[in-house]
């Protein structure tokens, strides 16, 4: 799968991956049920780097990260981000 994917499934802004819970997890745990763009790399194999790399231009040179946690940002405009670059 692909982070695409994994943020399709559920996505979280401010920590990698949370639980049904709203609890913070690791983006590889079992109950992971959503995902920030970082989380839904590791889950999915993909270097953070890598990500970085592909989003850059994209991005307009702001940081990833910066952009997921803009207080309007939706769940559908990070699955576009990361389809639109192969991710």
């Amino acid at each position: 799968m692909k982070p695409s994917d994994y943020i399709r499934k559920g996505w979280c802004q401010g920590m990698l991956a949370r639980d049904g819970m709203g609890n913070r997890v690791r983006p590889l745990a079992p109950e992971a049920v959503a995902w920030s763009m970082l989380g839904a790399a590791e889950k999915a194999g993909v270097a953070p780097a890598r990500m970085a790399a592909a989003a850059k231009d994209k991005l307009r040179g702001q940081n990833g990260l910066a952009w997921e946690l803009a207080s309007l940002r939706t769940q559908a405009e990070v699955i576009a981000l990361l389809e639109e670059v192969g991710l």
